[in-house]
């Protein structure tokens, strides 16, 4: 019985996890919420600020391809763990910007 419940905790938790995961990865899509904020504070275009979201599809799916790489070798918390921490820093880092550049690799890259 002990055995049983470790699997079904085990299951549990996979699957919060990845929500979670999926949850992140979805929430790139909000960035279009963020545009007209952008573009008034900034004096940004509309032709600048789709740069960002380009970059930020670009390195989601390379990020997508490494990661699924980097599995193998690291380990699925660890590559979780890593995207998580490459997130947060891309996030926090986006909301001291100034610069349509540093923007770029805050939000485009990182997250």
């Amino acid at each position: 019985m002990g055995d049983r419940m470790n699997v079904l905790a085990r299951r549990t938790v996979q699957l919060i996890v990845g929500t979670m995961v999926m949850l992140c990865t979805g929430a790139i899509y909000a960035w279009s919420v963020f545009v007209p904020a952008l573009q008034e504070a900034f004096g940004w275009n509309a032709s600048q600020t789709s740069l960002v979201f380009t970059f930020t599809i670009l390195f989601l799916n390379i990020g997508s391809f490494l990661g699924g790489n980097l599995v193998r070798r690291l380990g699925v918390r660890t590559v979780i763990a890593a995207g998580a921490v490459m997130l947060l820093i891309g996030i926090a880092g986006s909301s001291f910007t100034s610069s349509h550049a540093f923007l770029v690799v805050t939000f485009g890259v990182l997250t």
